[in-house]
């Protein structure tokens, strides 16, 4: 986890991957603490888990309306997966199949599943010879 700490009161707190699970109970508790008119804080993951809203509603204060607690939510699209594994220079002929991959993995296990970290290590699957390249050709 990396964190960029504010130092006044009028600063902003950065956090971003924040993935273990003890890392993320001890900063919600520090920002519940201090959250409002001292502190804001923006925390950026490329996943969220299922405790994450769970979380965020957890630091919310109780009467303060003036502080806002939000979750952002976006995904990966196609088009983006493919801009990826154009740049990284994964071969043409397994792309259609890595991203369609990638789809159906985050429609049948979530959105914590996918990772662009994958396209690598399913195009080296798909070029040696294994049972999922025989499948392809």
């Amino acid at each position: 986890m990396s964190y960029l700490a504010p130092t006044t009161p009028s600063e902003l707190g950065v956090a971003w991957r924040v993935h273990v699970e003890r890392h993320k109970d001890e900063l919600f508790e520090w920002v519940r603490a201090k959250l409002g008119s001292e502190l804001r804080v923006v925390l950026i993951a490329n996943r969220s888990d299922s405790k994450d809203r769970e979380r965020l509603e957890q630091i919310r204060p109780t009467g303060a309306s003036q502080v806002k607690v939000a979750l952002l939510q976006t995904r990966l699209s196609r088009l983006r997966i493919q801009q990826v594994m154009e740049s990284r220079g994964n071969a043409e002929r397994w792309r259609p199949a890595i991203c369609d991959w990638l789809v159906a993995s985050r429609l049948l296990f979530g959105e914590e599943s996918v990772s662009l970290r994958l396209c690598d290590t399913l195009e080296a699957g798909l070029t040696g010879e294994s049972r999922a390249k025989r499948c392809f050709d």
